[in-house]
């Protein structure tokens, strides 16, 4: 990535608090230091009563996600809130942005609100094939497809910072 360049950098906050503090740095710390603040949230299935039902809640408690092109002006001015949200990596001054792949990922799969939608396939000829949602062209990225509890596992990044994801997955038959 070109030096300057807008990246996603993680926040850590206390659980619970996370879209509370995410308002209040969106209105504290200026646009041109901290771009967009957020939280994600993920939809899950859940059945009741014999009913499936979606449900969303934060995917990653504890933490936010910040965009900015500097990260050392941005925990400047976290430094000066009296807030409880650090920059991660702080404490050593190594400001580490989300690995390219995974932002990229998270960009193509969140909607316009952070929030990781419950895609929807079919089986074909034995095959699954999403037909839509986030998921829609990564069928090669799936494992663990779960058509019972509606959610599958997800390779997000196969580098050194690589990691799975559980997605939720209504599978038709």
């Amino acid at each position: 990535m070109p030096r300057g360049s807008t990246r996603w950098y993680a926040l850590t906050v206390p659980e619970g608090r996370e879209e509370s503090i995410a308002r209040d740095l969106r209105k504290l710390v200026p646009a041109d230091l901290l771009h967009d603040v957020f939280a994600i949230r993920k939809e899950y299935w859940v059945k009741r009563g014999g009913a499936w039902s979606l449900n969303s809640k934060i995917a990653y408690a504890g933490y936010l996600f910040g965009q900015t092109a500097d990260p050392a002006g941005l925990q400047k001015a976290l430094a000066q809130l009296t807030l409880p949200v650090v920059l991660v990596g702080a404490h050593g001054h190594a400001w580490a942005p989300l690995a390219p792949e995974a932002e990229a990922w998270l960009k193509r799969a969140l909607d316009v609100g952070h929030v990781l939608r419950s895609s929807t396939a079919l089986v074909e000829d034995g095959k699954l094939r999403i037909v839509s949602g986030p998921l829609r062209g990564m069928e090669g990225r799936l494992r663990d497809v779960d058509s019972h509890r509606r959610r599958c596992m997800v390779d997000i990044a196969d580098a050194d910072g690589g990691f799975s994801e559980l997605m939720p997955l209504e599978v038709r038959k």
